[in-house]
C-alpha cells in the first residue's frame, strides 16, 4: 500500500522534534518498554491518547488491561512528531495486530490538505514497519464548544482522510457525532475543555471502538 502518492508528498508537514525534557524522556522509556514485552495493540497519538493513563486511566484498566496494549500517545504532538517517533524505533521489533491512530487536531496551522497528508504519511511508514498489522485510522475528533471555521477544517480532513480506508489492512473511522449533542454542541461532561476529553468521553470512545477492536485482535 501507497496511499500517499495520491495526494502530493510535499504537503507532509516538516519533521521535527520536540527536545523538552519530559518528551525525550518518554520517548527513551517507550524504546525500553517495547523490548520488553509483547504487544498486540498500539494506540498512537497526541494529548488524547496520551490521557489514557490521566483522564481515561479508570476506563483504559477496564478496557485493555486484559490485552497487550501500549500507549504511544505524546501531548501536544502533531503528525510530524508522530513520523519522527515511528522513523525512530517507537515501533521497530514489535509484532501488533492492531495500530489505532489519532493525531492531527494540533495541526492548526497546516492546511486540511497538509494534515490529511501527515496522517496519511504515518500510514504508510506503519505499513514499512509493521506490514502485518491493520491499521484503524480515527477522524480527528471535533473540538470547540460550537460549530467553527476549525471544526470545519478538520471535517474537510477527515473526508480526505477517508480515502485511506482499503478495507483490508487499514481502516478508517469517524467517530466524532459521538462526542456531540443534537444540536452539534459539545458538553463539558465529555469534553472538559471541549477538546481533551474526560473519564465520560473516555468511556464513549471506548465503547465505540470496542467491536472493532476485538474483531482485529480476533477476540
Amino acid at each position: 500500500m501507497n496511499i500517499e502518492k495520491k495526494i502530493n508528498s510535499a504537503l507532509i508537514p516538516t519533521r521535527q522534534v520536540d527536545q523538552e525534557p519530559w518528551w525525550s524522556g518518554r520517548h527513551k522509556s517507550i524504546l525500553e518498554q517495547i523490548k520488553e514485552k509483547a504487544i498486540d495493540l498500539v494506540f498512537i497519538g497526541d494529548s488524547l491518547t496520551h490521557a489514557w493513563e490521566m483522564e481515561g486511566k479508570a476506563v483504559w484498566l477496564q478496557f485493555h488491561s486484559r490485552r497487550r496494549a501500549i500507549n504511544l500517545g505524546f501531548s501536544g504532538d502533531k503528525t510530524e512528531n508522530v513520523l519522527w517517533r515511528i522513523e525512530n524505533g517507537e515501533l521497530n521489533g514489535i509484532l501488533p495486530k492492531l495500530v489505532v491512530v489519532l493525531i492531527g487536531t494540533n495541526n492548526q496551522l497546516n492546511t486540511a490538505e497538509e494534515v490529511a497528508v501527515g496522517i496519511i504519511a504515518i500510514c504508510n511508514k506503519i505499513c514499512e514497519k509493521l506490514p502485518d498489522s491493520k491499521i484503524l485510522v480515527m477522524g480527528i475528533l471535533p473540538r470547540g464548544q460550537q460549530h467553527s471555521p476549525l471544526r470545519d477544517k478538520n471535517e474537510k480532513t477527515n473526508h480526505i482522510l477517508s480515502c485511506v480506508n482499503d478495507g483490508q489492512t487499514v481502516f478508517y473511522a469517524d467517530i466524532g457525532q459521538e462526542f456531540m449533542c443534537s444540536d452539534g454542541s459539545i458538553s463539558n461532561e465529555v469534553m472538559h475543555d471541549f477538546l481533551h476529553l474526560t473519564s465520560k468521553g473516555y468511556s464513549i470512545l471506548a465503547n465505540t471502538m470496542e467491536a472493532s477492536i476485538r474483531a482485529f485482535l480476533n477476540e
